[in-house]
């Protein structure tokens, strides 16, 4: 984020790369003495772009035994990510509850709702938040 000010003619800016997605920030410029600080002046609230819905391709795919799922959510809402066989059958449901907004990841171990190992075979992971759906196809090699 960059925050520009003017103030008695002189023109101040900062970058600040610690920020967080979808956050607003106010910037102060303060004089230390020996008495105390002094503010010389403030920005007003300056906001970043809020995150978007997403979700990552797994690592590694191919995997065996485990692989990791990342993804984005905007905002804290309720997050569901399963697991499909080819015919489209739930193998088991990896997050179901409402998440705070920015990056999240799971590491699935290739078992089903059952805790049993699954066989190889080609798989989706759909990502549902709101009314939205992402899904993605990962390859489970044993």
């Amino acid at each position: 984020i960059s925050a520009e000010i003017e103030n008695s003619g002189l023109h101040y800016s900062c970058t600040d790369n610690s920020c967080e997605p979808g956050k607003s920030y106010k910037y102060r410029v303060e004089l230390a003495e020996t008495g105390g600080t002094i503010v010389l002046f403030e920005t007003g609230a300056v906001s970043t772009a809020p995150e978007i819905l997403s979700l990552g391709q797994n690592v590694p795919n191919p995997f065996n035994p485990t692989t990791t799922i990342t993804y984005n959510v905007p905002k804290s809402e309720h997050v569901r990510l399963d697991v499909y066989d080819v015919a489209g059958r739930l193998v088991t449901r990896l997050v179901d509850r409402v998440q705070t907004g920015g990056h999240h990841t799971f590491v699935w171990d290739g078992k089903g709702s059952d805790g049993e190992s699954i066989s190889s075979g080609v798989y989706f992971y759909r990502l549902v938040v709101g009314k939205h759906r992402v899904t993605k196809k990962m390859t489970l090699l044993r």
